[in-house]
């Protein structure tokens, strides 16, 4: 992962959890919940845990940024790596990488089908060019740091698993744009999740994936999936 991500992460940990109190953050977190309540599983491994939103007793976490494991603490084991990560190869039935680790380190993809045993499943949300109006980078800014991210379109990140095929796949939002400091929504925002089960997948400016790896000698380009 790139240095200035790391920094970005460092700097942003003490009020992440703050910072991400509106609407649009909680309508996210709440599909990606019912993602881990139909698919994770067994041994489960968060990938960018972060502040340890989705860890719960017995899973681990891993993150770049020492200060978000700090704000992790006492929400399950918890290690800091980067994207060589610090698990043995198939030591996962689940792993998690949600909302932008994977738009931040384009060589992650290999490394979380090695730490995944074949029939695992590798659960994933991510930001689109559809958040960057069709740009293929978008930079966040926060505390006087940048972070840069790579965008994938939906089909593309699928082409990222080759190992794996797909069993659900679902779109969020027609822009992503967390307003830092202001927990109120315009009308037009409330609309858009309102909208949000009409959306294609496709189309959205977040994307949810679920993966599930393949025998090695199954490993092919993925199916389509359905939807969520």
């Amino acid at each position: 992962m790139p240095g200035e991500a790391r920094a970005f992460y460092e700097a942003a940990a003490p009020s992440y959890d703050e910072r991400h109190a509106g609407p649009w953050a909680a309508h996210l977190r709440r599909r990606e919940r019912a993602l881990l309540a139909r698919y994770a599983g067994g041994t489960v491994i968060d990938i960018g845990c972060g502040t340890g939103t989705h860890l719960r007793p017995g899973w681990a976490g891993m993150d770049v940024a020492r200060g978000m494991l700090l704000q992790a603490r006492g929400r399950g084991m918890l290690v800091q790596g980067d994207e060589r990560l610090p698990f043995r190869d198939a030591s996962a039935d689940t792993v998690l990488c949600l909302f932008s680790v994977l738009n931040l380190a384009p060589a992650l993809p290999a490394e979380l089908v090695r730490i995944l045993q074949p029939g695992g499943r590798l659960l994933l949300s991510f930001a689109t060019p559809r958040d960057a109006r069709g740009q293929r980078e978008r930079v966040l800014s926060s505390h006087g740091r940048r972070a840069r991210l790579r965008l994938f379109t939906l089909r593309e990140a699928e082409a990222l698993f080759p190992a794996c095929r797909v069993l659900a796949r679902a779109g969020l939002f027609s822009a992503v744009r967390p307003r830092w400091g202001a927990w109120d929504m315009r009308w037009h925002e409330r609309l858009r999740l309102a909208a949000d089960r009409l959306l294609p997948a496709g189309r959205a400016a977040m994307a949810l994936l679920v993966l599930e790896r393949l025998p090695a000698q199954e490993a092919r380009s993925p199916p389509p999936g359905p939807p969520l």
